[in-house]
């Protein structure tokens, strides 16, 4: 009755084990992908950095021109009024 017992109890400890080593490699497999996600997501902020940048250095662009449009437009309409 013992050896029953602890064939029992060595099978179990078996299957115990054999799980837990598929856990194991699944939770690398999980973090090598967070590791992955993680470089993906700081290249992403770094690229989002640069084009706010550029963004930014695009509507400077559009203000000045809008200013320099304005300005030719008063011009135009002191030269030729009756055409503005």
């Amino acid at each position: 009755m013992g050896g029953n017992y602890e064939k029992g109890m060595y099978r179990q400890l078996m299957d115990v084990m054999a799980r837990l080593d598929v856990m194991e490699t699944e939770h690398k497999k999980d973090r090598k992908e967070i590791s992955s996600l993680t470089s993906e997501v700081e290249s992403f902020c770094k690229e989002n950095s640069r084009f706010r940048t550029e963004l930014a250095q695009v509507k400077e662009e559009n203000s000045v021109l809008q200013k320099g449009r304005g300005t030719a437009r008063s011009m135009l309409t002191i030269i030729f009024p009756k055409q503005m």
